[in-house]
């Protein structure tokens, strides 16, 4: 089973300040992780970071990369390899289409697969349900911009609606070439 074992401390500081904590269990090693407080809220910069720290986590349990990433390579490699065999060349908005929907059939597919080493040795519950439906959302998301890519006549609201796939990963992206840290007020 993968329970981890918590603790559990709840008391005010004693006073403000900064304050020290260590973690140690005897004879073993390993990985921490910490939560302070009890209201989960998130600015709107670690709703962007969500991917690139969804990575973080995953490589903090021991993951190596190319684990976390296969799903994604796999499902690019695959649908580089359909769109090559094409004896008609793409449009660029069919290109970028494809492109964009094989993204999000990988991140869906990323979902899946961490679904299941999450779920490896567990009971199945409501949350394994949850987790599905959230891998599935890409991926028929991914689906519909294929289908619309691949489109002899795309309307106005085909295009709108592939515009707004673009708003996540572009935000995303914006993230990862802004500085991680705050300026400290003069």
């Amino acid at each position: 089973m993968k329970l981890y074992p918590l603790a559990r401390i709840d008391t005010p500081a004693p006073e403000t300040g900064d304050y020290t904590l260590a973690v140690y269990t005897p004879g073993e090693g390993g990985n921490y992780a910490l939560a302070l407080g009890y209201v989960e809220s998130y600015t709107m910069g670690e709703w962007i970071r969500v991917p690139i720290d969804v990575v973080a986590i995953h490589r903090h349990e021991g993951q190596p990369p190319l684990l976390i990433f296969a799903p994604m390579i796999a499902v690019l490699a695959i649908g580089a390899g359909l769109l090559l065999r094409r004896r008609r060349p793409l449009s660029p908005f069919a290109l970028s289409g494809a492109v964009a929907g094989l993204l999000y059939i990988g991140s869906g597919a990323m979902t899946l697969m961490q679904m299941v080493i999450a779920a490896a040795g567990t009971d199945v519950g409501a949350a394994l349900l949850l987790t599905l439906v959230f891998a599935l959302i890409p991926v028929l998301l991914g689906v519909w911009a294929l289908l619309v890519a691949f489109r002899k006549h795309v309307g106005a609201g085909e295009r709108i609606a592939m515009a707004a796939l673009v708003i996540g990963p572009l935000l995303a992206f914006i993230a990862a070439v802004l500085p991680v840290r705050r300026r400290a007020l003069p």
